[in-house]
């Protein structure tokens, strides 16, 4: 698995980004089912988590400081987690971790689904085990071991959840830097954390139209006052277009080829927003 180095949220979603996440006391809380795009360069983490016992014979022989992003889950309701996660390019060999905490943070972390599956010494390149992965309805596993072994999928079991409940999902790229995706696709009810002020300003913002044939409208119902840069991402993570210019509330995007993109908004401080935008 590899992971990190910047981050961005997107979809109807937003991501608010004001410290790295490569540690879990620094996990991005997500609030939603929205899908999350994640681009990881040269990530380290500060600090030793301590994972309990469980998984213990696969956590011993990886580093979990490098290339590796956090995200904490808060869940409302009874349901399945599970997610997919995609690696934007191949072969991608990414590994994860799930959490529980009976404290609601990052003491006494206990590891309940543990993916370390990928590439084989003799195998090739095209093995099932260095594509998508996560957790999936169906799926019986709670661990698969390194290597590509007889019967991975690369994908476990779902989590079942309870009102209240704290997850954390620990993502680590093997091979360095790496971009991906994570779809929620379960049944639970993901919620997070309140936020800030400057974080609840920042996402005031909406875009509109999307679908979008020619320009992107900007509106803020609370008049946040700093000054916003616009950038366009294709799903590589590559910025197609950046400091985008900020005319009569609009953008200018017609000279973008049809596709599907994602429209960076920050506030030259700590705090950004991504929306998915789909060009026509």
């Amino acid at each position: 698995m590899k992971i990190l180095s910047t981050l961005f949220c997107f979809l109807t979603s937003f991501f608010l980004f004001a410290q790295n996440p490569y540690d879990c006391i620094s996990a991005m809380g997500i609030c939603d089912d929205e899908t999350i795009f994640v681009e990881l360069n040269n990530a380290m983490g500060n600090n030793e988590e301590m994972f309990g016992t469980y998984c213990s014979s696969v956590l011993d022989v990886h580093n979990f400081e490098q290339n590796v992003v956090w995200f904490k889950y808060r869940f409302t309701t009874y349901g399945r987690f599970e997610f997919t996660i995609t690696p934007g390019s191949f072969p991608e060999d990414l590994d994860f971790v799930v959490f529980k905490t009976a404290t609601g943070d990052c003491n006494g972390l206990e590891a309940v689904r543990c993916s370390f599956t990928g590439e084989s010494i003799g195998q090739g390149l095209d093995s099932v085990c260095l594509g998508p992965t996560g957790l999936v309805f169906g799926s019986l596993d709670f661990v698969e071991f390194p290597g590509c072994n007889e019967g991975d999928d690369n994908f476990l079991a779902p989590v079942h959840t309870t009102p209240g409940e704290v997850l954390y999902l620990m993502v680590k790229s093997f091979y360095g830097n790496a971009n991906f995706t994570i779809e929620h696709t379960g049944t639970t009810t993901i919620s997070c954390d309140p936020v800030g002020a400057e974080e609840s300003r920042m996402s005031t913002i909406d875009v509109f139209p999307n679908p979008v044939n020619d320009f992107v409208f900007i509106e803020n119902s609370e008049n946040y006052q700093r000054d916003l840069l616009f950038e366009i991402i294709d799903l590589n993570g590559k910025v197609i277009k950046n400091k985008l210019p900020l005319v009569n509330s609009k953008l200018d995007v017609a000279d973008l080829a049809k596709g599907v993109y994602f429209l960076k908004i920050s506030d030259q401080g700590s705090f950004f927003r991504i929306k998915k935008l789909i060009k026509l």
